[in-house]
């Protein structure tokens, strides 16, 4: 994560628990290859379906990383959109992904719902 950076960053460990490392990343054999595949099938089969990103704490982080990821990589996830909904979900995220995340909600294409207890430490990290 590179402070002050105007380019989205998220954590290197995060980033290596979505894509993968190495090979498998490189190949599309990671996570966010094998995820991306199987939806953009999906929504080539089923033009008709949603699509609902959520995930729990470090699920939640991995979550908005691939919603983020699909709605400005894949044009047929840009074409569609997408809702997430991330559950006591800790911060991975620089200001600029935060910006461009938040640009994402403005045209409509990302529909977040990010959802705390009060007085939960991790969500503030």
């Amino acid at each position: 994560l590179t402070r002050g950076s105007h380019t989205p960053c998220v954590t290197r460990g995060l980033w290596e628990a979505y894509a993968g490392a190495g090979a498998r990343e490189h190949q599309g054999l990671g996570p966010r290859g094998v995820v991306r595949g199987a939806l953009e099938k999906l929504l080539v089969e089923q033009p008709g379906c949603r699509i609902c990103i959520t995930g729990h704490s470090l699920g939640g982080a991995l979550a908005t990383l691939c919603a983020h990821d699909l709605l400005t990589t894949s044009p047929v996830m840009a074409a569609r959109g997408a809702t997430m909904i991330s559950f006591a979900s800790p911060r991975f995220f620089n200001r600029a992904f935060q910006q461009a995340t938040s640009a994402l909600q403005d045209q409509g294409l990302l529909r977040p719902l990010r959802v705390l207890v009060p007085g939960d430490v991790l969500t503030r990290l």
